[in-house]
């Protein structure tokens, strides 16, 4: 059971995922416009990515002007949760600093008494990190531990000893942002977020998986328990966010009107399409089904032998059939064959039904990618063909 945790008038931890929207400027008037935007977009909460600031002088400067800043920001955002975050260098933040300086920086914001919440990251050393959260929380103030991974998603086996880690130093909130090479990593961190949710997590979590790969854990945050979301002011913050005022729209149609009832999921051949639509199916609890298996199935004969015995265009109007069939099922989530849209035959009338409400999502990869996973897959028709040819000029 997950308790939650409560900040000024937010709840955090409680169905409803949170937006977070951190703010990036380097001074002092930059800041207080992001705020106002920030306020403006529907934030949630705020983050002070303090490492962001630049004042002349360094770092002395820096501590010293430390609570300018908070006082500015909080006079701009009146009852929203403040977080203050220093965000390290080498876990994705603008500033270069020893630990004895990020100590110290951390220290000024908890004396200040101004901030809501501090975000300390994990990988620091132990004994000062226990002894901040202890000093955060005598202050009355959250304390979020987060650790950052800008080349890899860790194994589930990893990410789940990092959240229970978290756990078992005290803090509030635990939070992950980790990098995904291809789809099979993001789905890896939701898997674990799911985990988290219903069985280990007894304090809110936050799951991130950066980049454009990564975007679906920030629009589906509130679907894997995740408890705040991050969204992009005047600037992001990190690879992959989202334009505030936009996710705060699609955040409040999936809660005003739930899941989409279908998911069709576009691409070209070799993209993903089927990889990416098993694992959302599963996270969304839809049923996952693949176009082209189905037709096979239904013809008891692959897709190159239709092409074959019968034609590409007798195959685009099965094609096309299926589809119609498939945009009146409720909960699923559907792979299309790579010439769904785009093909000689019934591109325009696929691209029609489409566009009529349903919930479309373009799969991209890099040709190297796609190429690789098809060059030698003789299932598909359009590649074998493309092959054959490139094989007779060689």
């Amino acid at each position: 059971m997950i308790k939650t945790v409560q900040i000024r008038n937010v709840n955090i931890g409680e169905k409803n995922t949170k937006m977070c929207v951190p703010l990036t400027a380097h001074d002092i008037e930059g800041i207080v416009k992001e705020a106002a935007l920030a306020v403006e977009a529907g934030s949630d909460l705020i983050e002070w990515r303090a490492d962001c600031y630049e004042p002349s002088g360094g770092n002395e400067t820096l501590q010293g002007t430390l609570k300018e800043g908070l006082l500015s920001i909080r006079k701009e955002i009146g009852d929203l949760p403040l977080l203050f975050t220093l965000r390290s260098f080498e876990e994705g933040g603008s500033r270069r600093m020893s630990e004895e300086e990020y100590f110290s920086l951390n220290q000024e914001a908890i004396s200040s008494g101004i901030p809501d919440l501090i975000d300390l990251e994990y990988t620091k050393n132990r004994e000062q990190m226990e002894l901040a959260i202890s000093e955060a929380h005598n202050a009355g103030m959250k304390v979020i531990l987060s650790q950052h991974d800008f080349l890899k998603t860790p194994s589930e086996k990893e990410l789940m000893e990092r959240y229970l880690g978290m756990q078992s130093l005290g803090a509030d909130i635990t939070k992950q942002a980790v990098m995904p090479i291809d789809s099979r990593d993001v789905f890896r961190l939701l898997s674990v977020a799911k985990r988290m949710k219903n069985e280990c997590a007894d304090r809110p979590f936050i799951a991130i998986s950066m980049g454009e790969e990564g975007m679906v854990s920030r629009v589906f945050a509130e679907h894997i328990g995740s408890a705040i979301t991050y969204a992009a002011g005047e600037n992001a913050s990190a690879p992959g966010q989202i334009k505030a005022a936009e996710l705060k729209k699609l955040l409040t149609r999936l809660r005003d009107k739930g899941l989409p009832p279908q998911i069709f999921l576009i691409g070209f051949m070799g993209s993903g399409k089927t990889t990416v639509g098993k694992h959302l199916g599963l996270l969304l609890q839809h049923e996952f089904i693949d176009m082209d298996a189905l037709i096979e199935q239904r013809e008891q004969m692959t897709i190159l032998r239709i092409f074959e015995m019968q034609s590409e265009e007798y195959f685009r109007e099965l094609e096309h059939k299926t589809l119609m069939e498939l945009s009146q099922r409720e909960a699923v989530v559907v792979a299309c064959g790579g010439g769904v849209v785009g093909n000689d035959y019934t591109s325009e009338k696929n691209e029609t039904s489409l566009a009529q409400g349903k919930t479309v999502v373009f799969i991209k990869d890099t040709e190297e990618s796609m190429f690789g996973r098809i060059a030698h897959d003789k299932t598909r028709p359009l590649a074998a063909s493309e092959m054959r040819s490139l094989e007779e000029q060689f």
